[in-house]
């Protein structure tokens, strides 16, 4: 199966992921600060301050999955880090290793002012692509000998692994520790801002990757002040009852502190901090201890600020997509022509009160497919079956399933990626050319996001999936749509198939194979259904081995079962009749000329069984004859009696008449007498240009009986001017031997006569000062210039 990168997805807009930043509780603090207290440090609360987007927990703000980056711990997430940290074991599990980074000697004199920094390489997506993670440190101005650094590395494998033993942090899983750091005996007293920075690139370019959206604080409380770079009061989101209050640094950079008390136990979402990032590749902060931690005896203390998850606004489930599946089982496997795709459901982390009330997955497959079954494993390793999180599959019908999550807020379910693995195979509906079948590679080709290329009868007016999610009374939908890896393949092997010669016959008791050796005369029209080189029918053979002994008297029936087998062995059992006849008949088919002559070149023998019905307008044999003699010139005079319902009785012979006919064949579409100059003078054009074909007749009769044949013209529209009526009168003549003929209206004149009869070509003997058409303009009509245009109509006369 073809797999993505972890939650790679279209994007549609612009909505990051925060990563949860927490801090160790600091245990032995007082209670929670007062409003006094933080005004007199020149700060206001968020919720006072304009520009701040203040969030109802009760009608949280929603973001959709897909515009957001999503960093998540996944099986291609790996690390690479410069030279100033080393590879080492910050914690132990039983015999489980958390591996990570330390900054060795982070606090001598050597490393003042260094730079450390881990790339976090597929640390999750933004847009559709895969994005790396860098994380930059800067070391610090002065000597803390005490003060360390640690970022943590953990796998996949990791990802549910409990490392309490790091930290008190309430989220102590492997993922909650990816993109995170741990700042060790910092010395409390100190004034000094620790700046950081994320670095944001595409994974396959490494260029910048510039994001928006979201990014989250969490568990900003007395102890700290945060900084973030490059912000605005209007990049800020907080909840209606946070305890964070902001002021403006010397340099004009926003502080964030809070009241809540250091030693909370738990990351309330009262001190969570969103900040909007605009279509930036790099977010730089700081932290630092704040005025009130600064003035405690405690002179050291640690900084954890691992991954956690969201818990201010809410994430409605991914839109489903479609992976389409290659299936290259052959007709002689269980999974042949199988439809097979899977759908990912990929989801965030919500807290407890923004999950889903309910979710639904409904899949859809077209008509000619019944789904076999629905199996919900994890995306990032499919060998983890999810079946307990959900009820059993709902057949709506055949072609439509639903399955249900059992609790779709329970923790078990909450931030899962689930794969949907599909099965369906093929119904008493499928027919393989409704599916994109491609001749060339042999496989069909199911666009399975919405398949749109099938049509509307196949049950395919609805996507493949739609999402069906409920919260807070308002249910949503979300559908699955055409992408790049939608697409499924099903191979598929062309079925032979054939049709038996019909009306085979043998005699009584012999072995049929002595008659008909090879098997393929006993069948015809053979075919394969795919028409595709790769399905070429390459062998057929008898079924049975030995002797096919026929029936012992007439009318018995031998049924031989000839296999026909194509190059990828697909074979199909071809069943032929075979029966026992007494005899068989032979029809011959003549064809006589008016002579009384048989033509014996045109004769045709018809081996048939004896008593057979036959029609002989349907034979092709006799009708392409016929056709032809037709074609040449020749009439058929008489048919054979019955001749549509022919029954032969013994050999037998049947004859068609036919007779030869004279007839006029061609003549010239326009006889062209060029341009005349005007001279005022009587116009004669003896030899003008024909256009088209000769003036010829065509005599089919025997020699016996052709007779004199005559060839009559008439003007049956005189020389007329283009545009009016002037006519040129008596224009048109013929010159005929001695004879000068003019044409008229009036009555047809004979221009040629042929006292024998036979072909002959009239035209051909035209000439100048011989016969033919010929042109004579009066003077006084030569005056009247202009285009003429007249028309001739010929005629021929037999004689008896």
């Amino acid at each position: 199966m073809k797999k993505r990168k972890i939650m790679l997805l279209i994007l549609s807009s612009l909505t990051l992921l925060a990563v949860l930043v927490g801090i160790r509780p600091e245990k032995g603090y007082a209670a929670d600060l007062t409003s006094e207290y933080m005004t007199n440090y020149g700060y206001t609360s968020l919720l006072d301050t304009p520009g701040v987007t203040i969030i109802d927990p009760l009608n949280p703000m929603e973001f959709s999955y897909e515009d957001s980056l999503q960093l998540r711990l996944n099986p291609e997430t790996s690390y690479e880090a410069s030279s100033t940290f080393t590879s080492s074991n910050i914690a132990t599990s039983g015999t489980e290793k958390l591996k990570g980074y330390t900054a060795s000697g982070f606090g001598s004199t050597s490393n003042i002012g260094k730079e450390y920094w881990v790339k976090v390489k597929n640390a999750g997506t933004y847009k559709g692509k895969s994005i790396d993670v860098k994380f930059i440190f800067i070391g610090q101005p002065a000597v803390y000998a005490t003060t360390s650094l640690n970022f943590y590395a953990p796998t996949y494998s990791q990802y549910d692994t409990d490392f309490s033993t790091i930290t008190s942090f309430p989220t102590t899983k492997g993922r909650s520790f990816f993109l995170g750091f741990v700042m060790s005996t910092l010395v409390t007293n100190s004034t000094y801002d620790y700046d950081y920075s994320w670095e944001f690139t595409y994974s396959d370019t490494e260029e910048p990757a510039p994001v928006s959206g979201l990014w989250m604080y969490n568990r900003i409380n007395a102890a700290k002040i945060v900084t973030p770079f490059d912000t605005t009061m209007n990049d800020l989101y907080v909840r209606n009852d946070s305890t964070l209050w902001g002021r403006s640094d010397a340099n004009g950079n926003l502080q964030i502190s809070g009241t809540r008390d250091a030693y909370a136990a738990v990351a309330e979402p009262i001190t969570s901090l969103g900040r909007f990032i605009n279509n930036s590749s790099t977010m730089t902060q700081s932290f630092n201890t704040s005025e009130w931690r600064r003035s405690t005896a405690v002179a050291l203390v640690d900084f954890v600020w691992p991954l956690g998850e969201n818990d201010l606004v809410r994430y409605r489930a991914g839109i489903p997509l479609v992976n389409g599946e290659r299936n290259d089982a052959t007709h002689t496997e269980a999974d042949y022509t199988k439809l097979k795709f899977s759908v990912d459901s990929l989801n965030a982390f919500n807290p407890k009160e923004y999950r889903s009330d309910s979710y639904a997955m409904e899949i859809n497959v077209p008509k000619g497919y019944d789904i076999e079954s629905v199996k919900p494993v994890l995306y990032e390793d499919e060998t983890v079956d999810l079946s307990d999180l959900f009820e059993s599959p709902v057949k709506v019908s055949d072609q439509k399933w639903q399955i249900k999550a059992k609790d779709s807020t329970s923790d078990d379910f909450d931030g899962k990626n689930i794969r949907y693995q599909v099965v369906a195979k093929p119904n008493a509906d499928f027919v393989f050319s409704d599916y994109g079948y491609d001749p060339e590679d042999g496989y069909l080709h199911l666009e399975m996001g919405e398949n749109s290329f099938l049509s509307d009868h196949l049950g395919t007016s609805t996507p493949t999936v739609t999402l069906t999610t409920t919260f807070n009374g308002e249910t949503t939908t979300a559908k699955s749509a055409i992408t790049e890896e939608s697409m499924s393949l099903i191979k598929y092997e062309g079925i032979p198939d054939a049709d038996p010669v019909p009306d085979l016959t043998v005699d009584p008791n012999i072995d049929i194979k002595t008659v008909y050796p090879d098997p393929a005369d006993l069948i015809k029209n053979l075919r394969v259904d795919t028409d595709s080189p790769l399905d070429e029918i390459t062998s057929i053979k008898y079924k049975e081995t030995g002797a096919i002994t026929s029936g012992s008297k007439t009318g018995d029936v031998t049924e031989v079962i000839v296999v026909i087998t194509t190059a990828q062995g697909v074979s199909k059992e071809i069943k032929v009749p075979i029966t026992v006849g007494e005899t068989n008949s032979i029809l011959t088919v003549e064809f006589v000329n008016e002579d009384g002559i048989v033509d014996e070149s045109k004769t045709i023998t018809i081996d048939t069984l004896t008593g057979s019905v036959l029609d002989l307008t349907k034979n092709e044999e006799i009708t392409a004859v016929l056709t032809a003699l037709e074609n040449d010139g020749y009439k058929i005079t008489q048919r054979p009696t019955d001749e549509g319902k022919l029954t032969v009785t013994s050999n037998m012979t049947v004859q068609y008449h036919y007779s030869g006919i004279v007839y006029l064949a061609s003549a010239p579409d326009m006889i062209d007498f060029g341009t005349i100059q005007f001279t005022a003078l009587d116009v004669h054009v003896k030899n003008p240009t024909l256009t088209g074909k000769d003036l010829t007749v065509r005599d089919t009769r025997s020699s016996t009986k052709q007779s004199s044949w005559d060839v009559k013209a008439r003007v049956t529209k005189p020389m007329t001017r283009v545009g009016d009526t002037n006519i040129l009168k008596n224009a048109i003549h013929y010159q005929y031997g001695d004879n000068d003929i003019e044409l008229s209206e009036t009555s047809a004149e004979t221009v040629f006569k042929k006292d024998k009869g036979g072909d002959y070509n009239i035209s051909q003997e035209w000439n100048t000062d011989g016969d033919g058409i010929k042109l004579q303009v009066a003077g006084m009509d030569a005056q009247k210039t202009g285009e003429y245009q007249g028309e001739i109509t010929w005629s021929l006369e037999a004689g008896p």
